[in-house]
């Protein structure tokens, strides 16, 4: 699951409904992290998209890579 470190550009009634892009860190398998854009579909039925205006990465994410 990609840990996302940055918002969506898009005003909150534009991205309520849509795919937005986001940068994420996202395990590359090889025990490292890739920064890399990645698509957020629309909640569906019972689920919200929350904003985060900032997120890390701590000492224990890197560790999981090993």
């Amino acid at each position: 699951m990609p840990i996302f470190l940055q918002n969506p550009t898009q005003s909150k009634a534009a991205s309520k409904h849509r795919t937005v892009k986001s940068l994420a860190a996202i395990a590359d398998g090889k025990g490292s992290f890739v920064i890399d854009t990645v698509d957020v579909r629309a909640p569906l039925t019972g689920e919200v998209r929350v904003r985060l205006p900032t997120a890390g990465i701590c000492h224990t994410d890197h560790a999981s890579l090993n």
